[in-house]
């Protein structure tokens, strides 16, 4: 991934950074412009990061491929502290099942299908293909049989990948959709003692589409319990910082 320009005072994401983020969408519309419905999924026992981050893509493919359906499904179900966040925030459940008439899958936050569990040989029927957008390090498996990769490893959430994705489209965010990325992050980072450079420029920017940062309360739910702990996901390898696009 290419490093932020060098500004101390005032961040900026550099020309060559935009410019691979407005390919990463090109080719991101591309397919869903093709398809009949889109479904977006995510990993087993689901975290913040992977169903918000979801919420706001679903938003994102609503306003650029008009007239395409676009469904999150959580095959293996999302985690306790997800569902209380979620009924915090007003945002629906996602479903367990995949629609029986979906032709395109991108998976969210989720890097290999084993995390889909049973539901993953579906994938591989999808006319129109398979796409990761994540910030963990690829599966040499997933990488195979993907049409498309929307990786950035330097990130500390799936929810800088789509928030990137919504610069590069310049769409206004929505107050729902930045207060749904924040607290991806917010959780993702362990209240940002992990975040990095780019997390805060994020964070800055998600402020100005309208989230609030004091809404704490809210978070609560999902900071009380580890979502990465014994019967949530697989471990993810988060070796190299990279930001890639592959076809198969």
């Amino acid at each position: 991934m290419p490093r932020l320009a060098e500004h101390r005072h005032v961040p900026t994401i550099s020309v060559r950074t935009k410019t691979i983020w407005r390919g990463f969408l090109r080719s991101l519309l591309a397919s869903a412009r093709l398809a009949d419905r889109i479904v977006l999924l995510c990993h087993q026992n689901a975290d913040p990061d992977a169903v918000c981050s979801a919420f706001a893509l679903q938003k994102l493919l609503y306003k650029l491929a008009p007239g395409t359906k676009v469904t999150i499904s959580c095959p293996e179900g999302i985690s306790a502290p997800t569902r209380q966040l979620m009924e915090n925030l007003g945002i629906s459940t996602p479903d367990q099942k995949i629609p029986v008439d979906a032709d395109l899958a991108v998976l969210v936050d989720t890097n290999s299908l084993d995390q889909l569990g049973g539901a993953s040989g579906a994938l591989l029927k999808m006319e129109h293909g398979l796409i990761v957008v994540d910030h963990h390090h690829p599966h040499p498996d997933t990488v195979k049989l993907a049409s498309q990769m929307i990786v950035d490893e330097s990130a500390a959430a799936a929810a800088e990948v789509v928030f990137r994705l919504f610069e590069a489209s310049n769409q206004e965010l929505e107050r729902m959709e930045a207060t749904a990325l924040m607290a991806a992050i917010f959780v993702e980072t362990k209240h940002f003692l992990l975040a990095r450079e780019s997390t805060f420029e994020v964070a800055a920017k998600l402020v100005k589409a309208g989230a609030d940062p004091r809404r704490r309360r809210a978070l609560q739910p999902a900071l009380r319990r580890d979502v990465h702990g014994p019967g949530g996901r697989t471990s993810r390898s988060r070796s190299g910082r990279s930001s890639r696009a592959s076809s198969s």
